[in-house]
Order: C-alpha cells, then sequence, then structure tokens
C-alpha cells in the first residue's frame, strides 16, 4: 500500500509531464516521461494488477487532460480502448511500455498536424487579407487583429509556412500590383 500510494502521488506528474510532451509533439519528450512513468512503477514493486490499474488510470487520466476534441475523436478513442484492452494482454512492463509510448507518439503526430494545419491555414488567411487590403494601411496589428491572434505568434508562423516576413509580404504584393 505504501508503494501505491508513491505512484498515485505522482499521478499528476507524470500526467501533466506526459500531457505537454504530446501538446509539443517531441517524441523525445514522450518516450522520456513515459520511461519516467514506467520506471516509478517498476520500482514500487507492486502487483501485476495494481500495475495495470495504474497504467490505466494514467491513460485515462492523459485523455482526460488533453481533451482531444480537436483531433479526430473516433480514430483516438479507439486506439485508446484498443490499449487499455492491450495493457491486461502484455505479461511485461517494456511490452506495456511500448505500447504506451506507441499510442502516445500517435497522439502528439495528431496534436502536431492538428497545430501545422491551423498554423498554415492562419498564414493563408493573413496572404488573403494583403491580397484584399494592400492598397488600405495595413499593419501587423491589424492583420493580427483580424486573425485573432499575438503579433509574436503571428510573426512566427506567418515567417515558417511563407518563408516571409509580414513586411516582405506585403511589399511583394503592393509591388507585384504596381506592374
Amino acid at each position: 500500500p505504501k508503494n501505491q500510494d508513491l505512484v498515485s502521488a505522482d499521478m499528476p506528474r507524470h500526467v501533466r509531464g506526459i500531457c505537454r510532451a504530446v501538446r509539443s509533439g517531441g517524441e523525445k519528450e514522450v518516450e522520456d516521461e513515459i520511461d519516467c512513468f514506467i520506471t516509478n512503477i517498476r520500482q514500487s514493486c507492486l502487483s501485476r494488477n495494481r500495475s495495470i490499474f495504474h497504467i490505466q488510470n494514467l491513460i485515462l487520466n492523459v485523455m482526460k487532460e488533453l481533451d482531444a476534441a480537436a483531433l479526430d475523436e473516433t480514430e483516438i478513442f479507439r486506439q485508446e480502448r484498443e490499449l487499455l484492452n492491450k495493457v491486461y494482454d502484455k505479461d511485461r512492463l517494456s511490452e506495456i511500455k511500448t505500447e504506451l509510448t506507441s499510442f502516445c507518439m500517435e497522439l502528439a503526430r495528431s496534436f502536431r498536424d492538428e497545430k501545422d494545419s491551423y498554423c498554415k491555414s492562419q498564414a493563408i488567411r493573413a496572404l488573403d487579407y494583403i491580397e484584399e487590403h494592400y492598397r488600405e494601411d495595413v499593419t501587423l496589428n491589424s492583420v493580427c487583429s483580424h486573425l485573432a491572434m499575438s503579433t509574436s505568434y503571428f510573426s512566427s508562423i506567418f515567417k515558417t509556412y511563407t518563408g516571409l516576413t509580414f513586411i516582405e509580404a506585403l511589399t511583394r504584393k503592393r509591388i507585384e500590383k504596381a506592374k
């Protein structure tokens, strides 16, 4: 019971760490966080059933915390159910770790793809705004206000997806239209 209490006490930290790693899309981070959790389980010397209970609890809490509503819910929740069942079928923690890591990596890829898609669409919306308003007094702030984004975040994604700064894109559009 004392060892179980240690795993339970560390659960919120593990959930936060795995969620942070999944949201950031960092595969190395995901691996490290899961490795830390599995090491904690292993060092606690719990029975197989208690270990499985904690692992399933972690999975459910991660899914609750991530609230993967922006992702393909049907597929994600199908994979979650499969993982919860696979945990029971595995005999070794290393096998469970592999399954858990694989699932969390897929979640991280889904979050990364969703973020990339959103950022790309915002960059395209900004280019469309420039196209429609290049004759006016277009500013970084006016575009960001239109997109409901901070100027620093917008500048970062715009440069990433267009290869240009906002001013470079606006200037190019004005020169192109002047010809």
